[in-house]
C-alpha cells in the first residue's frame, strides 16, 4: 500500500529529522504543498466576499462518518465539495 503525506505549513519550524527506513518500507509519498502567503489568502477571501461566490457541497458528513465521506470520495460519485462537519 502507498501512502501520500502532504506537508502544509511550518508551524514549529523548518528542519526535520526522521528515520527513513519506515518510509521507504511503507512506500510512503511526502509532498510539500505551497498554500500562499497570508497576502493571497486575505486577497482570496475579500474576493470571494466580493463576488458572492459560494462553493458547491455535494454532501456534509457528521465527524463519526468520516470513512463514508472517504468511500463517497473515493466513488467518484459527487459533484463539487464533500465536507466533514466537526460539530454533527
Amino acid at each position: 500500500m502507498t501512502a501520500t503525506i502532504f506537508v502544509v505549513g511550518f508551524v514549529s519550524g523548518m528542519a526535520l529529522s526522521i528515520p527513513i527506513l519506515p518510509i521507504n518500507l511503507k512506500t510512503l509519498n511526502i509532498v510539500g504543498s505551497n498554500t500562499g502567503s497570508t497576502a493571497n489568502l486575505a486577497d482570496a477571501v475579500r474576493a470571494i466576499a466580493t463576488t458572492g461566490i459560494k462553493p458547491v457541497i455535494d454532501r456534509t458528513f457528521g465527524f463519526e462518518q468520516t470513512v463514508d465521506a472517504y468511500r463517497f470520495l473515493e466513488s467518484a460519485a459527487h459533484f463539487g465539495k464533500v465536507a466533514i462537519d466537526l460539530d454533527a
